[in-house]
């Protein structure tokens, strides 16, 4: 009902998609189970995310802490991660209406990114982040020699690696919507153009993915460099919102890390609301 009051235009139009959309997130748990005993098998992470978790932990993070991530943003970045190896995974079993729902779930989430880069708390603001050419250059410069400053916020490399990351698998979820596997997938847009041009859509949208796991993998090694070799506190920070004290260049807007609830769950309403419309069309 709050989605239909934020867009009096969806109507009855947008009840199918919308049952599709909760049928699936409600029977993804079932699945879940299933798909993680599969990778497990495969893959000796175990001991991994072990170590992880020790360092996460560990008294002197958890005792003295200074409060970053509000946990909509931790939300948002775990539930990307889940979408894109949920699509990956998916898509590899050929288990096309699974890729299509963690397509939608994570074009969502996008939105919602957007949204509360804009109207969200200091540290999740693009105007926060975000820095000149000039100041990235200089820290890349400082970094290579060990003088960078520190940030408790997304340093200027990693606001671009954010902004690489929004922006391609933004483009990755729009291109699916207009893709065809020539057999028995359409996306949900693909009467919306040409058969010439659903072909070309659906040729990006394999080749950006590899470039997009190209950047999710020089991301995941960012940060363990900064985690266990300049000894930051990133993974404590997106597991509980807080990073070791230390002095940081954008520490003085702390008190402002966190934004009211209300403001998150509006755009949460909005992000559902704009990927509901979107499919309804």
């Amino acid at each position: 009902m709050l989605i239909l009051s934020l867009f009096p235009g969806l109507g009855r139009s947008a009840f199918p998609a919308l049952t599709i959309i909760y049928s699936r997130v409600r029977s993804f748990f079932t699945l879940s189970r299933k798909l993680s005993d599969e990778f497990f098998s495969k893959l000796d992470v175990v001991s991994i995310f072990g170590k992880f978790l020790k360092t996460i932990q560990q008294e002197p993070f958890l005792s003295e802490k200074t409060y970053v991530w509000d946990i909509f943003i931790r939300i948002f970045h775990w539930g990307l991660t889940v979408c894109l190896a949920g699509a990956w995974l998916s898509v590899e079993q050929g288990w096309m209406d699974w890729h299509q729902t963690f397509g939608l779930a994570a074009l969502g989430l996008i939105i919602f990114r957007v949204l509360w880069g804009v109207a969200g708390p200091a540290y999740a603001r693009f105007s926060h982040f975000i820095r000149s050419p000039k100041a990235t250059l200089v820290y890349a410069r400082d970094l290579l020699s060990g003088r960078e400053s520190h940030y408790l916020s997304h340093n200027p490399l990693g606001a671009l690696a954010v902004l690489g990351l929004l922006g391609l698998v933004g483009f990755q979820v729009v291109s699916g919507l207009f893709a065809t596997d020539d057999v028995l997938f359409e996306g949900p847009l693909f009467p919306m153009v040409s058969y010439d041009t659903s072909l070309l859509l659906t040729e990006l949208h394999e080749i950006s993915f590899n470039v997009l796991l190209g950047i999710v993998g020089l991301h995941i090694l960012a940060v363990l460099f900064h985690q266990f070799v300049k000894k930051e506190s990133l993974l404590q920070g997106m597991v509980t919102g807080n990073k070791k004290p230390g002095q940081y260049v954008d520490a003085a807007v702390n008190k402002k890390a966190r934004a009211p609830v209300w403001a998150g769950l509006l755009s949460v309403a909005l992000a559902a609301g704009a990927v509901a419309l979107l499919i309804s069309l």
